[in-house]
């Protein structure tokens, strides 16, 4: 594998001119990605696991981006640990969101204590670098950020997961505009049967579709599985409706789920690139389908991924 890039950026080009071919990320080892449009381009914003890498000690993120879904640059370290003042350790899966003009990167670290919180760092460039707060988001904990924006401007994180200290649900909090503190008391969410870590907001058609990670909770699809669950409202409760994406072969799976010029994308990781496994997973990019009432059809994991898309200029969301 390479060595990990500061500050030059390098261009990830698949096999083949004409499909993305999992997985899609090739010069370091990724995983849990969050996919993003911003500025013409798909942003993934993925944890990064380090090249000899017995356990999940990661220390910094990578960003990356592409114009067609098949050619990837690396943006290089965008966030760094030892540039954390308040955090120790564990950068694990982050997400990013959008407002007025700044990129907002939220990451959970394990603080000074050994604690997991979440932090926010900014900047004005989609692919970073970012600048991290001083301090964690006041009454944050757990893992696993995802920030939400709806129809009508507020934003709100869902967070949590079993390695992070929490029980059997994740969590949700409405952010301040300022986007960089609760507006509330998180509060837990029920009816996701099978939760374990990862979770992922779309809302479409007026539903909310929450979709996370399994782990070994759920006996008939070990381990790690992606699920969904749907509500009338951001804070649920949420009725479990299945599995979209069964195990990749390894321990752990974390997602993204986004709509590309009306198709809809699913970004998940597996350890299929040399040398990988757990501990050394790699970004991967298929399609999502659904059926005519609205639930989501079984994902089918591919090697080929998905054709080349010319993304054109989206809107940032």
């Amino acid at each position: 594998m390479n060595k990990i890039l500061t500050s030059l950026a390098v261009v990830v080009t698949s096999a083949s001119s004409l499909m993305a071919d999992n997985p899609i990320l090739k010069n370091i080892f990724t995983a849990d990605p969050s996919a993003h449009l911003y500025e013409g381009k798909v942003f993934i914003y993925p944890s990064h696991d380090q090249d000899k890498a017995q356990g999940f000690n990661m220390v910094d993120y990578h960003v990356f981006s592409s114009t067609n879904l098949v050619d990837w640059t690396d943006h290089g370290a965008a966030l760094d640990v030892k540039d954390v003042p308040w955090a120790k350790s564990y950068m694990w899966a982050p997400d990013c969101a959008y407002k007025d003009g700044t990129y907002f990167f939220y990451f959970p670290a394990k603080d000074k204590a050994g604690d997991f919180r979440i932090g926010v760092a900014t900047s004005t460039s989609p692919a970073g670098p970012f600048k991290p707060e001083a301090k964690p988001i006041e009454g944050s904990f757990s893992i696993d950020p995802c920030v939400f924006i709806d129809d009508d401007g507020a934003a709100y994180m869902y967070f949590g997961g079993l390695k992070g200290g929490q029980t059997d649900s994740p969590w949700v909090a409405r952010l301040k505009p300022n986007m960089k503190e609760f507006a509330e008391e998180p509060r837990r969410i029920e009816g996701l049967d099978f939760f374990f870590e990862g979770s992922w907001m779309n809302k479409i058609n007026g539903t909310y579709y929450l979709s996370y990670s399994t782990g070994n909770m759920n006996k008939d699809y070990r381990p790690s599985a992606i699920a969904y669950a749907t509500s009338n409202s951001p804070y649920g409760p949420f009725k479990y409706q299945g599995v979209i994406l069964k195990s990749v072969g390894i321990w752990t799976n974390h997602h993204s789920i986004i709509n590309i010029k009306g198709d809809w994308y699913i970004f998940y990781h597996n350890g299929a690139l040399p040398g990988g496994g757990k501990n050394n997973r790699s970004v991967c990019l298929d399609r999502l389908n659904f059926n005519s009432d609205g639930t989501i059809k079984m994902v089918e994991p591919t090697k080929e991924g998905v054709p080349a898309v010319d993304l054109g200029k989206p809107s940032a969301q």
